[in-house]
């Protein structure tokens, strides 16, 4: 792709330019240092250096946690030792030397442009090194002995090696990945590695004096050297398994949340990338009836395929069967074509334990800056770019533009345009509100809860129906934030219900977009816990249509909320796609039977089909609520059906908070009576408004 072609060529030119100055360097010391080996120090221990100083470099550390990173070694040692022994530009031409044999040798992988890299490296960054040795006069043994100068000078050339060597590495990857090397180093700087280099340059001299009066102890500090480079190996290794998925060995959301952060970090046109999610269809099926060990199986070999297509930049496993990838290029066609190599890599059929396996992918795509500004916001809009693909059946959605209208809207719409642009002011000034309708039960008149429903009122349009801008944003990042801010008002709502008196459940309407967020279940135990409100005092109202989109992951968000003690009910029963299976097999606790077919029930056809989704409900032991009451022979006959809560204009109308608190109070009094049995008189009238 075009967008990578080209970092690729300023990381070779900047390759080009750092081997060109560490090879300055060497001719530079060479020029202006005498080649004068120290007293005491003999050509075999030169040797020796070298050669322990290439099988070092065999087995290095990688200093980052990426693949593109540098690595460190506990050649440090031997490296050191050859600074203190040879005359300097020997020194650095044989550590260049025995770096550029390490990279090339027989049955090596890197190729000649990260091999050029690494010697540059380490002759520019064991010059800093020895140019501070050479400043501090520590550059070499004195009549066989070790001056004390040796000792201190270490520390200091330690560590300019160790950040030349680490800076150059971020460089090369700031400019590959075009992200900020200040945040590079920053974060990914590891104090484990560092105290382990100065560690194995304390040793260099200590092998330097340790050749010179009784070589046959020198196995012994090899020794030393193996535990200091296993100690610091084991550290890096702790780090790395932190951010890497331990099933497939893929980057976690730990580490896809570090790389988007390195690239958001800094606001440039050039630097523009996309994230995409994958979420895998069918993947459950398979796992409960193969087994978890089929589907592990089935995710490594598909970590396998992924790893494998080139062009992606991170490939991350981010949940059960959820990946996410960050492709550098900002051509929606190029994107295109990488989503569907991916889509296309993942569908083809697997075999495994020779039965013939195949799911399904969708994917969605957002683009930096265009829909997404950081990443979480970023990962908000490729989530929902791939709900709707998944909703749509089209396998590759790319997220709208920012604050776009909902996808069979019409763009040119000025009116709503300035609605959806005022979505998220109102979100900041508090313009959204809850009115509550009363639930009743048919037999005790007992108020058993309310449903809260969502109320903005416009300080231009006024009172905006949520039909008027909810679908507008539900494929926007604004959509989960609503979704939090309602469930952070009813819980505050039902709060103040309890602290009057009146301990009843609040239901909330959530959409399919929401049933599909595996994220939804932690965020909910967050606000309850923040309300100080009993999880069993909210009801989470679902639609069918939100089972049929995606019924496997739809299921598993169902499961964790109702584990946590969430009630459930499910709205607008009849109108949707879902089977009589699908009702059996959810853990729902209230049916609640769309309005349609309770002002239908005048006509005989219509009253059979009440009668009929009310004792299903009772046999399914589901309690059955009745929605749109409007009228006396409509509660006297759904009352003889059985059906167990009424909620309608019959008993109120939706009421803010404080109205509702006052319309309870008067029924507590008996001022708001009901009669034949429930029946409104004029006074009921005038509280519910």
């Amino acid at each position: 792709m075009s967008g990578a072609r080209q970092p690729r060529r300023a990381v070779e030119l900047l390759v080009a330019v750092l081997f060109a100055a560490g090879l300055a360097v060497l001719a530079v010391t060479t020029l202006t240092t005498e080649w004068v080996r120290p007293e005491g120090v003999q050509l075999g221990g030169i040797a020796l250096y070298f050669v322990l100083y290439l099988l070092a470099e065999v087995k290095p550390i990688r200093m980052l946690n990426r693949p593109d990173a540098g690595e460190f070694a506990a050649s440090a040692t031997f490296a050191y030792a050859l600074l203190l022994s040879a005359p300097f530009p020997l020194a650095l031409a044989l550590i260049g030397l025995g770096t550029l044999i390490a990279e090339r040798r027989p049955g090596g992988t890197k190729p000649w442009t990260r091999a050029l890299f690494n010697v540059a490296q380490v002759l520019l960054a064991f010059a800093g090194g020895g140019a501070v040795l050479h400043a501090i006069g520590a550059t070499s043994l004195q009549n066989g002995s070790l001056p004390d100068v040796i000792v201190l000078a270490l520390i200091p050339a330690g560590i300019v090696t160790f950040m030349s060597n680490f800076a150059l590495i971020s460089l090369v990857i700031s400019v590959d990945q075009r992200v900020s090397m200040w945040h590079l180093i920053r974060s990914e700087l590891g104090l484990h590695e560092m105290v382990g280099h100065l560690l194995l340059l304390g040793l260099a001299p200590v092998f330097v004096l340790v050749w010179a009066h009784n070589w046959i102890l020198t196995p012994m500090l090899l020794i030393a050297v193996y535990a200091i480079y296993r100690s610091t190996q084991t550290a890096v290794a702790g780090s790395h398994d932190s951010r890497h998925d331990a099933l497939t060995g893929l980057p976690n959301r730990r580490l896809l949340d570090e790389r988007l952060a390195e690239l958001t970090a800094v606001r440039d046109e050039k630097r523009t990338f996309a994230a995409m999610l994958m979420d895998l269809d069918r993947f459950k099926t398979i796992n409960d009836v193969m087994g978890h060990h089929v589907g592990d199986q089935l995710l490594v070999a598909a970590a396998d395929r992924l790893r494998s297509i080139d062009g992606i930049d991170t490939v991350a496993r981010v949940g059960g069967d959820e990946f996410a990838f960050i492709v550098r290029s900002d051509d929606d066609g190029e994107l295109f074509e990488m989503a569907s190599q991916i889509v296309e890599a993942i569908t083809t059929p697997y075999e495994l334990q020779d039965v013939p396996l195949q799911v399904g992918a969708s994917l969605g795509i957002a683009r930096f800056p265009l829909h997404g500004h950081d990443a979480p916001s970023l990962m908000r809009r490729a989530d929902s770019a791939m709900y709707l693909a998944k909703r749509t059946g089209t396998g590759i959605r790319l997220a709208a533009p920012i604050l776009s209208t909902y996808d069979d809207e019409p763009a040119d719409d000025p009116g709503r345009s300035s609605l959806l642009g005022d979505v998220e002011a109102a979100l900041a000034l508090g313009q959204f509100r809850l009115d509550h309708q009363p639930q009743v039960d048919f037999e005790t008149g007992r108020v058993v809860g309310v449903e809260a429903l969502l109320r903005w009122d416009h300080p231009e349009h006024g009172a905006v129906p949520p039909s008027r801008f909810v679908p507008a944003i539900e494929h926007t990042e604004l959509y989960s934030a609503l979704t939090r801010h309602v469930l952070h008002l009813a819980l505050a709502d039902q709060r103040m219900f309890a602290a009057a008196g009146f301990d009843i459940p609040v239901a909330v309407n959530i959409s399919a977009r929401d049933l599909l967020d595996m994220r939804l279940p932690r965020d909910l135990a967050d606000l309850l816990a923040e309300a100080g409100v009993a999880r069993d005092r909210l009801t989470l109202e679902i639609t069918e249509n939100a089972l049929v989109v995606d019924l496997e992951r739809a299921q598993q968000v169902v499961a964790e909320l109702t584990d946590m003690g969430i009630g459930l009910a499910l709205d607008d029963f009849g109108t949707g796609y879902a089977s009589l299976g699908t009702l059996r097999d959810l853990p729902v606790a209230e049916l609640k039977i769309d309005r349609s077919f309770v002002s239908a029930m005048g006509a005989p056809s219509g009253s059979s089909i009440v009668r009929a989704i009310v004792g299903l409900g009772q046999d399914l032991g589901l309690d059955v609520v009745a929605e749109g009451i409007e009228t006396q022979q409509q509660f006297d006959e759904l009352r003889a059906f059985g059906c167990n809560i009424a909620q309608g204009y019959l008993l109120s109308r939706p009421l803010p908070r404080h109205r509702l608190v006052g319309w309870l109070r008067e029924r507590q009094l008996g001022v708001a009576e009901y009669r034949a049995p429930f029946g409104f008189d004029h006074h009921l009238q005038e509280v519910a408004g």
